[in-house]
């Protein structure tokens, strides 16, 4: 056989084992119980991240604030409810014949308020979930308006460091995405979002052929999160996960 089909087939062997990593990988953020969270797992993840700011209970906003934040806050209402009705058209861009606006038109007409920076977040989700049904892609636009958030909480922080991540991972700039990563998993580390960083970042590094560096990532949730008799099925899983993907990033060091 010639070198250069040998080496053809190495490389095949290598791509379908990184994408196999990563869809395993990403599988780590919903129970394996339910399929219809499995199919739609991207999506449930980022709803999920919204629903922590909404129900949150004042992250972004204080009732009690002045006359032009209750003016944004009352402008960024409608979209609110588009976005949970999954009108996200309706949500990002409003509508002139029903007089609402949308997320986008909240972030420009009233820069400085919280309702603005919340409009930020929606802004980027709803390109995150625009980018995963339709066929034109928007991740740009999503890491534009979620690098705009400004926000200091335990979760949401690195919940958004991380979709920033997904972003430039579904972009296939991993260079990009490693630095993100990176920032969720050291910042206020928690066992219950930390070790689902670390599995993302291992995963960054995989697919662009550090193989050490992934399996340093793998080992720090193998050392740092050891499930006790109490512990998730999700926790159980996911060290059992990383285990499995050290081994594999090992054997693909070992070819090189």
């Amino acid at each position: 056989m010639a070198k250069e089909e040998i080496a053809a087939k190495e490389e095949a062997k290598k791509v379908e084992s990184t994408k196999a990593v990563k869809q395993e990988a990403d599988t780590t953020e919903v129970s394996g119980a339910e399929q219809f969270l499995i199919k739609n797992k991207n999506i449930i993840s980022i709803i999920a991240a919204v629903l922590i700011v909404v129900v949150g209970g004042g992250i972004f906003w204080n009732m009690q604030q002045g006359e032009a934040e209750k003016e944004a806050q009352l402008a960024l209402y409608p979209a609110q409810y588009y976005f949970s009705q999954d009108s996200l058209d309706l949500a990002l861009k409003g509508s002139e014949i029903k007089n609402v606006m949308g997320t986008e038109s909240v972030v420009e007409a009233f820069s400085g308020t919280d309702a603005a920076n919340l409009s930020n977040f929606y802004t980027g989700v709803i390109y995150m979930l625009k980018s995963q049904k339709d066929s034109v892609k928007y991740y740009d636009k999503a890491i534009e308006y979620l690098t705009e958030v400004d926000i200091e909480d335990q979760f949401l922080t690195a919940r958004i460091y991380s979709l920033i991540g997904d972003c430039y991972m579904e972009m296939d700039k991993i260079d990009e995405a490693i630095p993100y990563y990176e920032d969720a998993v050291t910042y206020k580390p928690n066992e219950f979002f930390t070790p689902n960083y670390m599995m993302k970042l291992g995963v960054a590094y995989y697919s662009k052929g550090d193989y050490a560096g992934a399996v340093k990532q793998y080992q720090r949730v193998i050392d740092q999160y050891k499930p006790g008799p109490k512990s998730d099925f999700q926790l159980r899983n996911l060290v059992d996960n990383a285990k499995k993907y050290k081994a594999l990033a090992q054997g693909m060091a070992s070819r090189k």
